[in-house]
């Protein structure tokens, strides 16, 4: 079996079914970097979905890595409907002999290595099934997922595998609705991903992927004025414990794995190098700036002036960076 690292470690940018997507088409040789071609965003989206409208971040997040942006480096999803566990066994096995992994959703509640959420709560989430181990107490499966260490999610680590068995994870596919998790895969798919046709060749990216981003960067306008904002969301955001849930902190997030994505399609495709460090200057003040909502929530202390100041120095290099993009992509035409 070919090892599967996680590609976002973080969980920045991807949600649990578009980081599993990408680290598998990594572990098969695919220089996924090229799906990032979108992942230029404008912060008031974010915001706007994340802080005003309190949308879900994983729902937000599963605008990314869709079926027309795999379909432009010729890697397929192979999806195969099924009701229940049971009915699907036959077409999960046979996908796992084809294809080498297949994506399912379900309920952590019934997942005994997830041990934030089994026997605790709800959670809608997706699995990798990557081999099948049938033994004395019947059939089961290698399952690759996050690491849980007691009631925590460890983010920042890699992958790991459990054993499931067949009962276990019938329970986790059969028992779940979709209402208010409405994403772009059906629950009751089961999801493959044919890399057969994949080339793995520099000028692919070129093909089909330059002129994508160059239509994207023309078409972007913001003058990144939601920054002036965010010292008020800071200072007026109730205290909280749960920093997971909290709705500004998610937003500049994923406001932050934007960057870092975008920045790793612009260095894999040697595009605009102007604004390379000016990328990485906006990563590291978007860092700080979490930094700062997470002090607060556990201090209550806040340095409000040094927060202005770097909020100022983010539309700086937001600014710089998007009127460089805009002069190389006229030039790139």
């Amino acid at each position: 079996m070919v090892p599967i690292a996680k590609h976002d470690l973080n969980d920045q940018y991807l949600n649990c079914r578009k980081n599993q997507i990408v680290s598998f088409l990594q572990s098969r040789g695919v220089k996924v970097e090229g799906l990032f071609y979108r992942a230029y965003e404008k912060p008031g989206d974010i915001f706007e979905a994340l802080y005003f409208s309190a949308m879900d971040r994983n729902l937000y997040l599963d605008r990314v890595i869709q079926d027309r942006d795999l379909n432009l480096l010729d890697i397929f999803p192979q999806r195969v409907t099924k009701q229940s566990f049971s009915e699907g066994m036959p077409a999960i096995n046979e996908m796992l002999n084809r294809y080498g992994a297949v994506l399912l959703f379900g309920d952590g509640y019934y997942l005994p290595y997830k041990r934030n959420t089994y026997l605790v709560r709800n959670e809608f989430h997706s699995v990798m099934l990557t081999n099948i181990s049938a033994n004395g107490a019947g059939t089961g499966y290698t399952v690759v997922d996050d690491v849980y260490e007691g009631v925590n999610y460890m983010s920042g680590k890699d992958y790991s595998s459990y054993s499931v068995s067949a009962e276990q994870l019938a329970q986790f596919y059969d028992h779940y609705t979709t209402e208010g998790n409405e994403t772009t895969d059906s629950k009751w798919d089961l999801l493959s991903l044919d890399v057969s046709g994949h080339r793995f060749s520099k000028p692919y990216l070129k093909e089909r992927l330059y002129p994508l981003f160059g239509e994207l960067v023309r078409e972007f306008e913001d003058d990144f004025s939601l920054y002036e904002q965010v010292p008020l969301f800071v200072k007026e955001n109730a205290k909280t414990d749960n920093l997971a849930k909290d709705p500004l902190l998610q937003a500049l997030t994923i406001t932050l794995g934007s960057r870092a994505h975008v920045l790793k399609f612009l260095k894999h495709a040697e595009l605009c190098p102007a604004v390379w460090d000016s990328i990485d200057q906006t990563i590291g003040l978007l860092e700080s700036v979490r930094y700062t909502i997470a002090k607060k929530n556990m201090t209550g202390k806040l340095d409000n002036a040094k927060l202005i100041s770097k909020c100022e120095k983010l539309i700086a290099e937001e600014n710089f960076t998007l009127r460089e993009l805009k002069a190389y992509v006229g030039i790139m035409v």
